[in-house]
């Protein structure tokens, strides 16, 4: 009965937003910008994040681009990675920005790989760019992986 009454109020949108926007505010120029996969392209979410990624690289130009998303061994063209990242370089991102990490198939593992990219550097700043309800979770990962400097920006 309470979950029925809440869902006549606006707390179910709160609570999203609080997710999308707790601990993600852009406290300093990235170095790099992290695009989180979202279960496949061609997809919303994906093509979302692609589109706020975009946006990032184009605010921050100077940041590197990674497009976290696994892909199957020797099947790179055609993949979903590769496919986020046409949709995002359609934005007039330059294609020396871009990085891939396809190895990681969940958050935690794709922070790791991307640790390991980053040849163990954990003051890089990061802007991850991912989903409002993926927002909180997805930097606190990060964060429990080494990185220290990790923003967020919600693909609302």
């Amino acid at each position: 009965m309470l979950m029925i009454g809440l869902s006549f109020t606006e707390q179910p949108f709160w609570m999203s937003y609080h997710l999308g926007t707790a601990n993600s505010a852009i406290q300093a120029d990235p170095d790099y910008i992290v695009i989180m996969g979202a279960g496949g392209m061609p997809g919303p979410k994906g093509f979302m994040r692609c589109n706020f990624g975009a946006q990032a690289a184009q605010r921050f130009p100077e940041a590197k681009v990674i497009i976290a998303m696994p892909a199957e061994a020797g099947k790179f063209l055609g993949s979903d990675p590769y496919q986020m990242y046409q949709a995002t370089a359609r934005y007039g991102v330059e294609d020396n920005r871009f990085i891939f990490e396809i190895r990681g198939t969940d958050s935690h593992s794709q922070a790791v790989e991307v640790f390991k990219i980053l040849k163990k550097e954990p003051n890089k700043n990061l802007l991850i760019v991912t989903s409002p309800e993926h927002m909180y979770r997805c930097i606190l990962t990060f964060e429990k992986c080494g990185f220290e400097n990790v923003d967020g920006m919600s693909s609302f």
